[in-house]
């Protein structure tokens, strides 16, 4: 503390403050004298020091509230300054958050775009080099083969003629070959044909080699996909886990059914269960279905029965999902890695998983799935690209579905598919005598429209997905 004396209209005064704040008092006094004496002054000096004081600290307290009214405006306007400001900062953030995002996602469309066209380009180019084979080795002379479909990108001639081609659309491939009118294999009139040229017009091959051209294209996916799941598993592993339930999980449809740890599943419904890699399989195949369970308890059989409950769960991608689930645990077992135990599970796996492709298409058409699953080319190629990026693994074991998946396609009896080329020949066989060209026209046109439906539909749920 220290002791400052301050002089007022002539009258000394000692007033007590903190250190260091002596100056400020000092000022204050000198301030304060001057109004003193200008309320003097206006007052023509009558009055007391006393009444000048009062009087000069009213108009002091006068000045400090315009003062202090005049700072709150300044802080009010402040505040609007700053929020407007930091509206501003907001909206831009929020553009710049925006245009990140648009960037993102537009590298990530480029990206799976990209990895689809691969992708699908070395599948459709396996099919389509299947029909070329068989094609060529029945004498059938093949005018293109094209990888996509629309204006040429760019292409050569062979030797034989034949001109390979990469098209605008990378959503399939086709090879045509002498005697069709386009790309579908739609007949031309073979009437118009020179006599050399029937020689090698595909739709005047007996109906043998036709089926044989026509199944070539699936079979070669199928041997495909048996390849690159052998090469996955072999790479991978994989996993021959016994039935054996290791913990049932709690409120799940097994802890309801009275299933323990320890059973052994055998059965479900008239499938035979083997390991237990083969009950997701099952439930997957057979939605909103109440299975029949055969179980061995301490060598003893019993039966009991469930329905399956959906639950949210990830993908190998880390998709959102809804799959059924009965809520069981297997024992753990080692990884396998045998090069003839990866080539069994991998014939059995392509097998499964056309079968599931053929019954998930029955399903969806009978109620029993939503048509929402239908997939379009956008979904298979938000996989692919997601495929690319857990590496060539994982590229090969999607490629191995896609695959799979696209020779049980081809083989359904839809006209322009090569099951519907498959399923004339039968018709023709059976009826001794060719379709005539107007009856295949009309199936071509019909065939047309089940394939833009599905197509429609698939891009309709690629959309919606994406929202």
């Amino acid at each position: 503390m220290q002791v400052v004396e301050i002089v007022i209209r002539n009258n000394t005064y000692k007033i007590s403050c903190e250190s260091g704040k002596g100056n400020h008092l000092l000022r204050l006094a000198n301030s304060f004298d001057k109004l003193v004496s200008s309320v003097s002054q206006k007052t023509g000096g009558k009055g007391s020091d006393a009444l000048n004081f009062l009087l000069a600290a009213l108009i002091l307290e006068d000045k400090i509230l315009e003062l202090t009214k005049r700072l709150d405006e300044v802080n009010q306007e402040r505040e609007k300054y700053r929020n407007e400001k930091r509206i501003e900062y907001t909206e831009v953030l929020d553009k710049v958050e925006l245009i990140s995002n648009l960037i993102h996602q537009f590298s990530d469309g480029i990206y799976y775009f990209l990895s689809f066209s691969l992708i699908i380009s070395v599948i459709v180019f396996v099919h389509e080099y299947g029909h070329y084979v068989v094609a060529k080795a029945c004498k059938v002379k093949v005018e293109s083969f094209s990888i996509g479909f629309g204006p040429e990108i760019f292409g050569f001639n062979d030797k034989s003629g034949t001109r390979w081609k990469l098209s605008v659309v990378p959503l399939g491939g086709y090879v045509k070959m002498l005697g069709d009118t386009n790309a579908a294999s739609v007949p031309a009139d073979q009437q118009e044909l020179t006599e050399e040229e029937k020689l090698y017009s595909f739709h005047t091959k007996p109906r043998h080699k036709k089926a044989a051209v026509v199944f070539a294209g699936p079979f070669a996916n199928m041997v495909f996909a048996v390849i690159a799941f052998t090469i996955f598993f072999s790479i991978a592993g994989y996993y021959r886990t016994p039935p054996v339930i290791e913990n049932v999980i709690e409120g799940s449809a097994a802890k309801q059914a009275g299933l323990l740890p320890g059973d052994t599943i055998t059965q479900i419904n008239e499938h035979k269960i083997k390991y237990f890699e083969d009950i997701s399989r099952v439930i997957m195949s057979n939605p909103k279905t109440r299975m029949e369970i055969e179980y061995s308890r301490n060598n003893e059989k019993h039966r009991t029965s469930l329905t399956p409950l959906i639950i949210k769960d990830k993908d190998v991608f880390g998709n959102t999902i809804e799959r059924e689930t009965i809520g069981i645990i297997s024992v753990n077992t080692l990884k396998q890695s045998s090069f003839l135990g990866a080539v069994s599970l991998s014939v059995s796996e392509t097998y499964h998983t056309m079968c599931l492709t053929i019954k998930a298409l029955f399903h969806i058409i009978v109620g029993k799935r939503s048509i929402n699953e239908i997939g379009g080319p956008i979904k298979i190629a938000k996989y692919s690209g997601q495929s690319a990026k857990k590496g060539f693994i994982m590229v090969l074991y999607f490629m191995a579905i896609i695959s799979a998946n696209l020779a049980a396609i081809n083989l359904l009896p839809i006209p322009l598919l090569d099951g519907g080329h498959l399923f004339h020949y039968i018709i023709e066989a059976v009826i001794r005598r060719d379709l005539s060209l107007k009856c295949k026209k009309y199936a071509a046109i019909f065939g047309a429209l089940v394939l833009f439906l599905l197509m429609a539909t698939g891009m309709s749920n690629d959309i919606r997905d994406l929202f």
